[in-house]
């Protein structure tokens, strides 16, 4: 009966951590759920310098898994990709509406999607095609 007991608590927390890992949501409301075949790509190789947000969208970075990797935003700013399912985001200078907020969203193999927001101004988005429409169709998504 513990040997039973044991493994239906492993098969209970693995199901728990993959559907964790796998819902990816930028930071607000509701997440885009990941397949495990979408999050499932290889490391992308490792990368000396930040990789451009203009550059989001070439087939170099939507064919690999960029975890692990920064990108710059075009006035500099640098936020690290987290692994695919998972954001990251910075608010510089503190949460102030005069200050621009970066969010950045790793969606597996639809690719990378940066997000700039300030108060009053549309949102600027950079990223492969289909990762930054997933990104903009999320209710109460960024």
């Amino acid at each position: 009966m513990r040997r039973l007991l044991v493994m239906v608590s492993c098969c209970a927390v693995a199901a728990v951590l993959t559907t964790w890992a796998l819902q990816s949501g930028v930071f607000r409301g509701n997440p885009v759920v990941l397949s495990s075949a979408v999050a499932s790509i290889p490391k992308c190789s490792p990368h000396p310098t930040p990789v451009a947000v203009e550059d989001l969208a070439l087939k170099r970075w939507t064919s690999c898994d960029m975890g692990d990797l920064q990108v710059v935003f075009p006035d500099g700013q640098v936020v690290d990709i987290d692994a695919p399912g998972g954001s990251a985001g910075v608010l510089p200078n503190g949460t102030s509406d005069s200050f621009p907020r970066y969010y950045v969203e790793n969606l597996g193999s639809y690719g990378v999607v940066a997000v700039r927001e300030l108060a009053r101004q549309p949102r600027t988005y950079w990223g492969a095609p289909k990762a930054v429409d997933l990104i903009r169709q999320t209710p109460d998504g960024i």
